[in-house]
């Protein structure tokens, strides 16, 4: 411990700035982020954003806006100064994307920035450059209407922060979610992103939100969506919504806005969830594209500097309003007449362990009554057929023997004798009754073998007669034009055919029958994961246990007595035939004396 205390004292401009900084600029993006804003607020119809390698060095943002008189200029860069609100009651009616006054003056205490702007009509504009907050010079100069500003050298000033930036392509993807996010927010606004001078995103301004959509993630994509439109009071819900049939492996394609601003909020990603409860499958997440218009006093937007969190003056009610909202358009959608609306239970959990918010059902008549939940079963998929061939069964073994390890001629001899729901195989021996989950162990049976195919370099690989053509949104042609060696070890055979299409012209023969479109969106998602192992022979597994599990037999597909037998027989050839690659048991056994006990003959 210190000999005496220490003495409370003002920080330095200089440091206090820095700290501040901290909140609002946290990489590149986040540059780009408050920029933006900064042109939307300016009544921008075309904002470009230039951007050299991970945009530490150099980024510009450049609009058609409003522009800036040389001392607005000037004053920009002074702490708190904004043209956006000027009291108290002015923050609780907030309609503007910035308003803090922060953005400029943080930037510019970490960076060498270089602003010129120039209002309509005005002879000439201003060009000013500042430098870790320091103003260098301020001149009048010839400029187009509108504003641009140049960062260059982020963090020059801050080397603990420079050491946390990851790869270029990592703050480029973080940077194309910004612009992504503001576009579709913004569909009468064009927006252009180039990186090293070719351009990454280009969108034309003017359009409606659905061809928005399409031109970011692809017209394939844009095709599984169904459109939503509800109200309810003070509350307006539209955008865009994926059929159940239609999901990821994660929530990168849920994007949230509260009043045009894309915004994080666990009761919001909750009410998503909940909404397509039952209607896919464990570990998968709806696609979800929302916009929920809101009186400005019933959400609170100065949370956090970082402007992505939000608080709602009446949680509960948003929640339950968005549940309902998406039910009533899916129920609709597919033509389901007892489709329920939601209902809470007395001890509903949103996000983790407690109930975040209070009930106020009272308030709210506007709600619909609400109906006993009683979900549909997720309806059947078109079957796919498989050319399974059915030899002859051996002689009968006995498998309750076969506790602690594989063992040959196990499965095969078992007699199938149906499927119970299209996803069970009921077989039995005389001794016991054996349900086998059809995906599970049809899975586990593709992993082996494209894992023994890859470790021994035999991977088979069909060319398609007729390549396919694969429409991406720009994230997932950024990651796969990062990752195409990789998957062309594993047999996929890409080429770039322009912009964000590509054709698929080979695959490996044991994935001839599958969603190719979702297969590599789900692989993309996996690439993209920073939680996912680094470790080379981990990243490989992991791989072609998300490939195994496209190319197997799924849940509801019919199958033949003869399929059924030859999946069991096919089930002999692998190592671990009693769990699936995530862990899951392929079988559930049932002895003749459990089964006497339950009817109490024994």
């Amino acid at each position: 411990m210190p000999d005496r205390p220490s003495r409370i004292k003002i920080l330095p401009e200089k440091v206090a700035n820095q700290i501040a900084a901290g909140e609002v600029v946290e990489r590149p993006a986040s540059v780009v982020k408050e920029l933006v804003e900064n042109a939307l607020d300016a009544g921008a119809s075309r904002i470009v954003i230039e951007v050299r390698g991970s945009g530490q060095n150099y980024l510009r943002v450049m609009d058609n806006g409003q522009g800036m008189s040389p001392e607005e200029a000037r004053l920009a860069f002074e702490r708190h100064a904004t043209s956006k609100i000027g009291s108290l009651e002015d923050l609780a009616h907030i309609q503007t994307f910035g308003f803090r006054g922060e953005a400029l003056p943080s930037i510019a205490s970490i960076s060498k920035v270089l602003l010129t702007s120039k209002p309509e009509g005005a002879l000439t504009g201003v060009r000013v450059e500042v430098q870790g907050g320091k103003m260098l010079r301020a001149e009048e100069v010839a400029a187009n209407p509108g504003t641009s500003v140049e960062v260059r050298d982020l963090f020059y000033n801050t080397p603990a922060r420079l050491k946390f930036l990851k790869s270029v392509m990592t703050e480029l993807n973080h940077i194309s979610e910004v612009v992504i996010d503001e576009a579709l927010a913004h569909p009468e606004v064009g927006f252009s992103l180039t990186h090293n001078a070719r351009e990454t995103i280009q969108a034309t301004g003017g359009v409606q939100p659905l061809e928005r959509v399409a031109g970011i993630f692809g017209r394939s994509f844009a095709r599984e969506l169904v459109e939503i439109q509800q109200e309810a009071g003070p509350w307006v819900l539209t955008g865009f919504l994926g059929l159940p049939s239609f999901h990821r492996a994660n929530k990168n394609c849920q994007k949230i806005f509260v009043n045009r601003r894309p915004v994080r909020d666990r009761v919001l990603s909750h009410a998503i969830q909940e909404a397509y409860e039952t209607l896919m499958p464990k570990g998968r997440y709806p696609v979800a594209l929302l916009f929920l218009r809101i009186p400005p006093q019933l959400v609170d937007v100065n949370v956090h500097p970082s402007k992505v969190e939000v608080r709602f003056l009446d949680q509960r009610g948003v929640h339950d309003f968005i549940v309902d909202a998406i039910r009533k358009t899916l129920r609709s959608a597919l033509g389901l007449s007892a489709f329920p609306t939601f209902q809470r239970p007395p001890s509903a959990d949103l996000a983790s362990g407690q109930d975040p918010v209070a009930d106020a059902h009272s308030t709210r008549p506007w709600l619909s009554p609400a109906t006993p939940r009683t979900w549909p079963l997720n309806p059947g998929r078109e079957a796919r057929r498989l050319d399974f061939q059915r030899d002859e069964s051996p002689p009968a073994l006995d498998f309750a023997s076969t506790d602690g390890g594989p063992s040959h001629q196990v499965f095969s001899t078992l007699q199938p004798i149906g499927q119970f729901r299209q996803t069970y195989i009921l077989a039995q021996t005389p001794d016991e009754l054996i349900l086998i989950d059809q995906h599970a162990a049809h899975e586990r049976i593709v992993y082996e073998e494209l894992k023994r195919k890859l470790k021994t370099s035999d991977m088979e690989v069909q060319p398609l007669l007729f390549p396919i053509t694969l429409e991406l949104s720009y994230r997932e042609s950024n990651l796969l034009a990062e990752h195409l060696e990789f998957l062309n070890r594993y047999g996929l055979e890409l080429e770039h055919f322009g912009g964000t299409t590509y054709l698929l012209k080979a695959v490996p023969a044991l994935l001839t029958k599958v969603n190719y479109q979702r297969l590599l969106a789900d692989l993309v998602d996996h690439l993209a994961d920073p939680g996912k192992a680094p470790d080379p022979e981990k990243k490989m597994d992991q791989v072609i246990t998300l490939m195994a599990c496209h190319a197997a037999i799924r849940a509801n597909d019919p199958l033949t007595l003869d399929q059924m037998a030859a999946l069991l027989q096919q089930m002999d050839q692998v190592e671990l035939p009693y769990t699936c690659p995530h862990g899951r048991p392929t079988t559930i056994r049932m002895s003749v004396s459990e089964l006497e006990k339950k009817f109490r003959r024994a």
